[in-house]
């Protein structure tokens, strides 16, 4: 029975016990009137002062059992705004356990013992979006995974209030929707060094495929080549000889660098620019790239090799050691003695 109830049942009851009082005093005691009204209202004022009591203690109960629930939302409000929390703050370096050494949640001031105990080992966890799952009846959470969902589909959404981590998965792919918008905002995300080398190298790979010359001599000149492979950076020097793109030797000794090329990556290299350019064309490319990086020497000498030019190759032979390049020394003593061998059996770059 609610307050409102129970105060109708006793106005009513106390106006019984007065009427039932006073008929009784003035029909079967045959008192004055005056006197039947003092009794019964003496009789009635114990009746009342329960009823007031009574209020007092039901008051105290609701109040008590209100503020309870009050805090019990709270402290729910509070573990999903966690739950979201932990989620948005979770990142790639986290995902292995073994390497984590923090937690990414400080729990929150709880009012209940359980809601901290269950807040605190919460926290003790990374929480990685099931977006299989089906809906968990909460607004916020069921409103946050329709983001997750959107942005896995490839949509661009605002995320900025929930405050993902940079390297979120969710805030990678969102910026690599937004790239995937047109070339201008892939050059914006490429150009961009506070941004992932995972989503610079995938606006990258943006730019090539569309094969636009001018962006992608923008993107070269950007000078923002650190977050490639050499495998990416090969594909796009291929592409430029392919467009028709002129690079000057030292850009590109200067990019190749940026994305780590060493001897094995250069003669790769030159083995995929083969088939792209004039035996001159190749000779010179190389010749220069090798004036520019030592790395690419090695390149260098298999563009001679391929070319038969012996002379020259035992003109930069000389400038290394006696125990460097015994394949390419070997090679070149059977030429000498005319003996013909494919250069793969001679030349190893690892």
């Amino acid at each position: 029975m609610n307050f409102t109830g129970y105060a109708l049942f006793s106005l009513v009851f106390c106006i019984v016990v007065f009427g039932a009082t006073f008929g009784l005093c003035v029909r079967q005691y045959e008192l004055e009137t005056a006197l039947a009204l003092t009794t019964a209202l003496w009789v009635s004022a114990p009746v009342g002062v329960f009823f007031i009591c009574t209020s007092v203690l039901l008051f105290y109960k609701n109040l008590h059992t209100f503020i309870s629930q009050k805090r019990a939302q709270k402290d729910f409000s509070l573990l999903i705004d966690q739950i979201c929390t932990q989620a948005n703050a979770l990142s790639l370096s986290q995902l292995n356990p073994l390497e984590s050494t923090h937690s990414p949640y400080t729990p929150a001031s709880l009012h209940h013992t359980a809601n901290k105990q269950l807040s605190a080992a919460i926290a003790r966890f990374y929480l990685v979006p099931a977006l299989g799952s089906q809906d968990s009846g909460n607004v916020k959470i069921d409103k946050l995974f329709s983001l997750y969902h959107a942005i896995a589909q490839g949509s661009l959404e605002d995320m900025r209030k929930y405050h993902l981590a940079k390297d979120n998965p969710f805030t990678l792919q969102n910026t690599k929707n937004y790239a995937l918008k047109s070339n201008k905002n892939a050059l914006e995300i490429f150009s961009d060094t506070s941004k992932s080398d995972e989503v610079r190298a995938y606006a990258f790979g943006l730019i090539c495929e569309s094969k636009n010359t001018k962006d992608l001599q923008k993107a070269l000149n950007a000078n923002a080549c650190n977050c490639l492979d050499s495998s990416s950076l090969q594909r796009a020097l291929l592409l430029c000889k392919e467009l028709g793109i002129s690079l000057e030797s030292t850009q590109i000794a200067e990019l190749c660098k940026q994305a780590g090329f060493g001897g094995g990556e250069y003669l790769a290299l030159a083995k995929a620019m083969q088939s792209l350019c004039a035996p001159d064309e190749w000779l010179k490319y190389f010749e220069n790239l090798a004036d520019n990086d030592e790395s690419a020497q090695v390149a260098y000498l298999f563009v001679l090799v391929e070319l038969e030019m012996v002379s020259e190759l035992e003109r930069k032979m000389k400038s290394f050691g006696a125990g460097e390049m015994t394949g390419l020394r070997a090679y070149i003593e059977l030429k000498r003695l005319g003996k013909h061998y494919p250069i793969s059996a001679f030349v190893i770059v690892g």
